[in-house]
């Protein structure tokens, strides 16, 4: 997803050291322009710094949590609009998100969405959408006429913020053992449970969970990457005279529990149990296809008649139910769908499926940019794994050579 880049500085003021302060890019208009080719749409902040008056008659305390209000004022309470214009936009999309959510796709980058909010879950990220606030995230209405959410303000991930919205502050265990399924029946989280009542949403959402899991957690990625980050300004944060912890805070943090009020979670202590925990869970251990010989046909070798069209075919096994194609032709275009069709068994062993689907050319210099998704019963499976910065590619002239 695009996100701010971030670095390490050494503040001075009238030559005299500071500290060592973290310098994020902002979330503007050159950020939106860089990762959505304009910044001139619809763009809101979740969560206000000041509190604007609003009718009396506005729902209290709901925050960026996207539920539906019929007055338009009542949304200036809860958002920071960043653009000329938009409260109408904003307001549709809580339309849809509450009472039609089977056209929120109009109006919403769902998958990115899901990827949001498996992102705030695996890292306990509560100070986000998915904590008591509904706060720190973007929404940026591309050209495409769809709310793309932006996550913003990391500094609490990790069990620094602890509150869920139910109840009091969690404990370490409680953190660990933070449900993939927060919020699901809530209605007042209306991104996370309107989204999850969709069956293909909801096993995409898991889907995503598992592969930040494996990804970057159960292969000791974080934390090796947390050394490397801890390495690189130890001595510029030993050297800050203004400095809130201590150098031993510092150099236990990232294993163990420091702070005496604010008992902030050492990561590797949090998140070793917590990809135990999320490994184990019944709704991430079901099985998922395995989608394999993913391939589009060629022109035959002796065959004059160039191809017009992509005909794309793959399999999957442990029973599939539908395959799906997601592709487009240009990168500014949002992906189109298409269910492929089932294709003919063979002797290919029980529960592996074939499918495949034909895409028309536009024109023989056609690029064809796509991934697929395979679903079964209980879960998904997206090849490319990497399918929103690396999707599959093919140019209809190599397919003609």
């Amino acid at each position: 997803m695009p996100a701010s880049q971030a670095c390490y500085s050494k503040l001075y003021v009238n030559d005299e050291y500071v500290g060592v302060f973290i310098n994020v890019e902002s979330v503007d208009k050159e950020f939106l322009k860089k990762n959505f080719g304009t910044g001139e749409n619809a763009f809101f902040k979740a969560g206000v710094d000041y509190k604007p008056e609003v009718p009396a008659t506005c729902k209290q305390n709901i925050f960026g949590s996207l539920e539906y209000e019929d007055n338009l004022d009542c949304y200036k309470g809860n958002f920071e609009m960043n653009s000329a214009a938009g409260w109408a936009e904003l307001q549709e999309l809580t339309r849809l998100l509450s009472n039609d959510p089977s056209k929120i796709e109009r109006m919403l980058d769902v998958d990115h969405t899901l990827w949001m909010l498996a992102l705030n879950n695996v890292m306990v990220n509560l100070s986000s959408y998915s904590g008591n606030h509904s706060v720190n995230y973007y929404l940026y209405r591309d050209n495409n006429g769809r709310f793309q959410p932006i996550h913003w303000d990391l500094n609490l991930a990790f069990g620094s913020y602890k509150n869920t919205g139910k109840g009091s502050d969690l404990e370490l265990k409680g953190l660990q053992n933070l449900d993939p399924l927060l919020h699901a029946d809530n209605p007042y989280k209306p991104l996370i449970s309107q989204l999850l009542k969709d069956p293909l949403y909801k096993k995409m959402y898991l889907s995503h969970i598992k592969q930040i899991v494996e990804d970057n957690f159960s292969s000791g990625a974080y934390e090796k990457r947390a050394q490397e980050l801890q390495g690189m300004i130890v001595i510029p944060f030993n050297d800050d005279k203004n400095k809130l912890y201590s150098l031993d805070d510092f150099q236990r943090s990232l294993r163990e529990t420091i702070g005496r009020k604010s008992k902030i979670p050492g990561i590797v202590e949090l998140m070793t149990k917590r990809v135990r925990y999320l490994k184990d869970h019944p709704e991430l251990t079901i099985l998922a296809p395995a989608i394999t010989d993913v391939n589009v046909q060629g022109r035959g070798k002796f065959e004059n008649q160039k191809l017009t069209d992509f005909r794309i075919a793959a399999k999957a096994d442990r029973f599939p139910q539908k395959m799906m194609l997601y592709y487009r032709f240009s990168d500014n275009e949002p992906y189109a769908s298409m269910l492929m069709g089932e294709e003919p068994a063979g002797n290919m062993p029980s529960g592996t499926k074939s499918f495949a689907a034909t895409i028309e050319g536009k024109g023989l210099d056609s690029v064809l940019s796509y991934y697929i998704v395979a679903e079964n019963a209980g879960s998904v499976a997206f090849a490319p794994q990497t399918y929103f910065s690396k999707p599959y590619s093919i140019k209809l002239s190599d397919l003609n050579k």
